[in-house]
């Protein structure tokens, strides 16, 4: 999970899929932010993508070669999870053109073995939102009737078998989130992510201190009873996860700290 709306490794589940879902193009409607349900932006307005892998977002920061490592405990057992910033870049097919985005792969492992890698693709488009045009993920836990990717437009040559393509990117933060905010993060299959900010202009814990002018979400996936909170620090990204039987924490970044 991540940098994104769920940075530790997230465990994205679907639904079984739908026979005829399997062979087809699934349609995902475009996601979009309001503010105490007064819109903030129009539905039908699609982001625009002029310089998609300059991604500075204050909560979201993606930086070419970085480094950030969490741990914790998930369900009583030793977790940590390195993401990694690559500096390779993969193109998707969308809105008539190509948006090239940005991949972070995050590598989880359980009591020291890994146990799963994903990697995700993040654009920023040139109102200063931050959009997710897939993730796919290698996963001892995965199979055939749920599976843990998707992509925009169709899947390549290397994803995981079972990859759902969808039509229109998912959008992992606005440009700039304050209190009240909600939006829907993924929509997949019926299974959809909604976030919503809980709070912003807060302090939160860091690996080298206390950071202020942070947010902390609450994101909430169909079916799911068990709502997380993540916390984001300015200028680093993710720092803190709770949940039901879960606990993650940032311990060391190459992101936006320095001595």
């Amino acid at each position: 999970m991540p940098v994104t709306t769920r940075p530790f490794a997230r465990t994205f589940r679907l639904a079984a899929l739908a026979a005829a879902a399997t062979v087809a193009m699934v349609a995902m409607s475009a996601p979009h932010a309001t503010r105490r349900g007064t819109a903030r932006a129009d539905a039908s307005a699609a982001p625009v993508f002029s310089d998609p892998t300059s991604i500075d977002h204050a909560f979201l920061p993606v930086v070419p070669g970085a480094l950030k490592v969490f741990s914790g405990r998930d369900e009583g057992v030793a977790k940590t999870v390195v993401e990694h910033h690559l500096r390779e870049t993969r193109s998707f097919a969308w809105d008539g053109g190509n948006v090239e985005c940005r991949v972070v792969e995050q590598r989880t492992f359980e009591d020291g073995v890994v146990s799963s890698t994903e990697r995700l693709f993040f654009a920023q488009a040139d109102d200063g939102s931050v959009w997710m045009f897939g993730e796919v993920e290698d996963s001892v836990e995965d199979t055939p009737s749920e599976p843990g990717s998707w992509v925009v437009g169709s899947a390549a040559q290397g994803d995981p078998e079972g990859t759902v393509e969808t039509s229109s990117p998912a959008l992992a933060m606005p440009a700039a989130p304050a209190a009240g905010d909600e939006w829907t993060a993924e929509s997949v299959l019926g299974v959809e992510k909604t976030v919503l900010v809980a709070a912003d202009g807060i302090t939160v814990p860091g690996p080298a201190g206390r950071i202020a002018g942070g947010i902390r979400v609450i994101e909430r996936e169909t079916g799911d009873r068990t709502p997380e909170s993540v916390w984001y620090a300015p200028g680093v990204g993710a720092v803190r996860e709770v949940s039901r039987g879960e606990r993650m924490a940032l311990k060391a970044s190459s992101v936006g700290l320095r001595r």
